[in-house]
């Protein structure tokens, strides 16, 4: 039968790509504003100790505004929680340079905006340049403004360069946090769309491409034993049920046909949805009889199925509807897949033997080396 494969675009996957990084950074800089709150908790204590009153008030604001942030975060509140953490970083290195001077080192915390203003703010590659440079300007405007000028408090140098010090401690420490945490978000965010990658998002089966990976690795591997063996599975009058009862019925009527054949085969075999009502299943090890087995308790599993209907012709719908039961059937078309031949042919071979078990009626399992139907077909 010809196969309308379902499967997501390159485009799809590059925007589940972006929205995946995104959905790391916020989730990263949640975690960095706990981070971040708890910092400056410990700098409150130490100048409270030092008895700078300033930038204790710097501190309880700075606690304060990255507590908020990751609530807003919480709530997906994330641009204005991404303005409250840059703004509180340029203010508070800024202020804390005036107070203590360029030695002191807060200024090294400007430069752990770089990736939020890349990756969180959005904007094309020309908006992301210019809040780099935006950043690099008022790196360098604080340099040479503190430079010029005296600071508030005269602090003792040793002093001056213990707080230094832990400041260029806390900027390794930010930057090894975001990076390892980046790191870990974006593996497993990786995971995840490679999964939906190979994942028919309806029915939750492999789709077309995942089961040819898996066929070149089984025969690859030579893990075919007596043969490896597809069987190539249709829906019998899948258009009628979705005419009838609609594409959410019809939705429905292929998720439990993949549940049936899913929960009848055996561990070591695969199971895709080939396009649009077409199944295929490959049956590595099987063996002739083991395949025409396997075909014919699929066919039974789906026969075995009870759903119901909802009937939308005019009468009906005047009665407000009434339930119908729909009877699904399946015809199966079996090939083995011969040594020297690909795994498209033999796959031609079983629609070959579906076509063939369509014309003699359906709700059968057809052998693509035989001519005849099978004893044990079932007549709709």
């Amino acid at each position: 039968m010809n196969s309308v494969v379902i499967e997501a675009g390159a485009t799809q996957v590059s925007d589940g790509e972006t929205r995946t990084a995104r959905r790391a950074l916020w989730t990263m800089l949640h975690q960095a504003c706990i981070a971040a709150a708890l910092a400056h908790f410990v700098f409150l204590l130490l100048f409270a100790y030092m008895g700078l009153t300033l930038l204790v008030w710097a501190n309880i604001g700075g606690v304060v505004l990255f507590i908020c942030s990751g609530l807003l975060l919480l709530r997906r509140r994330n641009a204005v929680a991404m303005a409250l953490v840059v703004g509180e970083i340029l203010l508070h290195a800024s202020l804390a340079s005036a107070l203590l001077g360029w030695e002191s080192g807060f200024h090294y915390y400007l430069l752990t905006l770089a990736g939020p203003l890349v990756v969180g703010a959005g904007g094309t590659t020309m908006n992301k340049l210019a809040r780099l440079l935006a950043l690099g300007v008022a790196y360098a405007a604080l340099d040479a403004w503190t430079r010029q000028v005296q600071p508030v408090y005269r602090l003792d140098p040793g002093m001056l360069a213990s707080i230094r010090y832990l400041n260029i401690a806390g900027m390794l420490a930010i930057i090894g946090f975001v990076s390892l945490t980046y790191a870990r978000l974006m593996a497993s965010a990786e995971g995840a769309l490679q999964t939906l990658a190979r994942t028919d998002a309806l029915t939750g089966l492999h789709n077309r491409r995942h089961l040819l990976e898996i066929v070149r690795t089984t025969r690859s591997a030579g893990a075919d034993g007596p043969g490896l063996y597809v069987l190539l599975c249709d829906v019998d009058h899948f258009k009628k049920v979705n005419d009838t009862n609609g594409h959410e019925m019809g939705d429905l009527v292929l998720q439990r046909v993949a549940d049936a054949v899913t929960t009848t085969v055996r561990t070591t075999d695969s199971v895709a949805r080939w396009g649009g009502e077409e199944f295929i299943v490959l049956l590595p090890g099987a063996g002739r009889v083991g395949a025409m087995q396997m075909a014919e308790r699929i066919r039974g599993a789906v026969a075995a199925l009870s759903l119901h209907g909802h009937l939308l012709h005019a009468d009906a719908r005047q009665a407000g509807g009434s339930l119908a039961s729909i009877r699904l059937t399946i015809t199966i078309g079996v090939a083995r897949v011969e040594p020297a031949e690909t795994i498209d042919a033999a796959i031609a071979r079983a629609d070959a033997a579906l076509y063939r078990g369509k014309a003699a009626g359906r709700n059968r399992v057809v052998d693509a080396g035989d001519a005849a139907i099978p004893s044990f077909a079932q007549a709709v």
